[in-house]
Protein backbone atom coordinates (compact mmCIF):
# COMPACT_ATOMS: atom_id res chain seq x y z
CA UNK A 1 0.00 0.00 0.00
CA UNK A 2 2.41 2.43 1.02
CA UNK A 3 5.14 1.83 -2.23
CA UNK A 4 1.78 2.83 -4.09
CA UNK A 5 1.26 5.57 -2.32
CA UNK A 6 4.83 7.06 -2.66
CA UNK A 7 5.08 6.37 -6.20
CA UNK A 8 1.79 8.17 -6.46
CA UNK A 9 2.91 11.05 -4.63
CA UNK A 10 5.88 11.39 -6.61
CA UNK A 11 4.12 11.40 -9.68
CA UNK A 12 1.70 13.93 -8.81
CA UNK A 13 4.20 16.43 -7.07
CA UNK A 14 6.11 15.69 -10.27
CA UNK A 15 3.29 16.37 -12.67
CA UNK A 16 1.27 19.66 -11.05
CA UNK A 17 4.85 21.04 -9.52
CA UNK A 18 4.49 20.84 -5.92
CA UNK A 19 7.44 20.23 -3.77
CA UNK A 20 7.08 17.95 -0.50
CA UNK A 21 7.32 20.77 1.99
CA UNK A 22 4.00 22.80 -0.03
CA UNK A 23 2.06 19.79 -0.41
CA UNK A 24 2.68 19.26 3.72
CA UNK A 25 1.80 22.47 4.86
CA UNK A 26 -1.18 22.89 1.93
CA UNK A 27 -2.20 19.57 3.64
CA UNK A 28 -1.96 20.31 7.03
CA UNK A 29 0.42 17.69 8.14
CA UNK A 30 4.40 17.83 8.74
CA UNK A 31 7.18 17.70 6.19
CA UNK A 32 8.60 14.71 8.10
CA UNK A 33 4.89 13.10 7.78
CA UNK A 34 5.51 13.34 4.10
CA UNK A 35 9.10 12.98 3.44
CA UNK A 36 8.46 9.54 5.51
CA UNK A 37 6.04 8.26 2.99
CA UNK A 38 7.75 9.57 -0.05
CA UNK A 39 11.15 7.98 1.15
CA UNK A 40 9.21 4.66 1.70
CA UNK A 41 9.84 5.06 6.60
CA UNK A 42 6.39 4.83 6.75
CA UNK A 43 5.16 1.56 6.41
CA UNK A 44 1.04 1.94 7.41
CA UNK A 45 0.19 5.57 6.92
CA UNK A 46 -2.96 6.55 8.82
CA UNK A 47 -5.83 7.23 7.12
CA UNK A 48 -6.48 10.81 7.93
CA UNK A 49 -2.81 11.79 6.53
CA UNK A 50 -3.71 9.82 3.56
CA UNK A 51 -7.63 11.29 3.19
CA UNK A 52 -5.56 15.07 4.22
CA UNK A 53 -3.11 14.23 1.23
CA UNK A 54 -6.02 12.77 -1.30
CA UNK A 55 -8.31 15.85 -0.32
CA UNK A 56 -5.95 18.64 -1.02
CA UNK A 57 -4.86 16.86 -4.65
CA UNK A 58 -8.62 16.62 -5.02
CA UNK A 59 -8.47 12.61 -5.16
CA UNK A 60 -10.27 9.75 -3.73
CA UNK A 61 -7.79 8.31 -0.72
CA UNK A 62 -8.24 5.09 -2.73
CA UNK A 63 -6.88 6.38 -5.77
CA UNK A 64 -4.04 7.95 -4.32
CA UNK A 65 -3.14 4.54 -2.75
CA UNK A 66 -3.65 2.85 -6.36
CA UNK A 67 -7.11 1.71 -6.26
CA UNK A 68 -10.27 3.12 -8.24
CA UNK A 69 -11.66 5.22 -6.14
CA UNK A 70 -14.20 5.16 -3.22
CA UNK A 71 -17.81 5.72 -3.78
CA UNK A 72 -20.59 8.28 -2.42
CA UNK A 73 -21.25 6.88 0.74
CA UNK A 74 -17.32 5.68 1.29
CA UNK A 75 -16.18 9.25 0.39
CA UNK A 76 -18.58 10.60 2.57
CA UNK A 77 -17.15 8.50 5.38
CA UNK A 78 -14.04 9.41 5.07
CA UNK A 79 -15.20 12.89 4.96
CA UNK A 80 -16.56 12.82 8.53
CA UNK A 81 -13.94 10.52 9.93
CA UNK A 82 -11.54 13.46 8.78
CA UNK A 83 -13.64 15.97 10.16
CA UNK A 84 -13.43 14.00 13.98
CA UNK A 85 -10.40 14.76 16.47
CA UNK A 86 -7.72 12.04 17.24
CA UNK A 87 -9.49 11.21 20.11
CA UNK A 88 -12.60 10.46 18.48
CA UNK A 89 -11.32 8.70 15.59
CA UNK A 90 -9.19 6.56 18.25
CA UNK A 91 -12.39 5.57 19.87
CA UNK A 92 -14.93 5.45 16.69
CA UNK A 93 -12.60 2.83 15.61
CA UNK A 94 -12.27 0.63 18.74
CA UNK A 95 -16.10 0.36 18.17
CA UNK A 96 -16.11 -0.70 14.65
CA UNK A 97 -13.31 -3.58 15.11
CA UNK A 98 -15.79 -4.71 18.96
CA UNK A 99 -18.34 -4.76 15.95
CA UNK A 100 -16.38 -6.63 13.38
CA UNK A 101 -14.63 -9.06 16.05
CA UNK A 102 -18.24 -10.01 17.60
CA UNK A 103 -20.35 -10.26 14.54
CA UNK A 104 -24.36 -10.86 14.45
CA UNK A 105 -23.48 -11.54 18.15
CA UNK A 106 -22.51 -8.31 19.72
CA UNK A 107 -25.29 -6.41 16.67
CA UNK A 108 -27.89 -8.55 18.99
CA UNK A 109 -26.07 -6.93 22.44
CA UNK A 110 -26.15 -3.46 20.99
CA UNK A 111 -29.79 -3.65 20.00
Amino acid sequence: MSMALAANLKRICAERGLSYEGLSKAAGLSRTAVLDIIKGRSGSPRIVTVSKLAHHLGMDPFELLGGTGLGRTERRILDAFGQLSEGEQEMLLAVAEARIAGGPAAEKQAG
